[in-house]
């Protein structure tokens, strides 16, 4: 998709140029744009267009791509911890976490999320058709 290409390193230097691709491309809905996001989402140094690129990946992912949503789980990790990040963009990116990972209900604070995340990373799978990230069932206890 020669779109997608807008979004490749060293392409687009305006945020407002990658903006407008990010949501020209969740317009579209397809979901072999996933992993030019989540490589997008990982190098710009944006962070509300972080957000926004993770956003749009976990939106248009299909089955199959754990891999990349992964990788879009953690730059929404990553801002929501960046001191340096803006309130909001913090914000929403614990927000979308939140949407598209079911965490383990007794991970109320950002800091229980995020080592939640980290012990289960690999053990979540995606659900496409709800969109989020669930973890194995615990085992049964007798």
């Amino acid at each position: 998709m020669p779109l997608t290409g807008r979004l490749a390193k060293g392409i687009e230097p305006e945020d407002d140029v990658r903006e407008s691709v990010t949501r020209a491309l969740r317009a579209i809905g397809d979901s072999h744009a996933v992993p030019a996001l989540v490589d997008a989402a990982g190098r710009d140094a944006e962070p509300d267009l972080q957000v926004a690129m993770a956003v749009a990946a976990f939106e248009l992912a299909g089955t199959g791509q754990d891999a990349e949503l992964r990788r879009a789980a953690d730059v929404l990790l990553q801002v929501s911890a960046d001191d340096g990040a803006p309130h909001a963009a913090r914000r929403d990116a614990s927000d979308a976490l939140c949407a598209h990972v079911i965490v383990d209900p007794a991970c109320k604070e950002a800091a229980a999320a995020t080592a939640w995340w980290h012990a289960r990373r690999d053990q979540v799978t995606w659900q496409a058709a709800t969109h989020k990230f669930v973890a194995p069932a615990a085992p049964a206890t007798n």
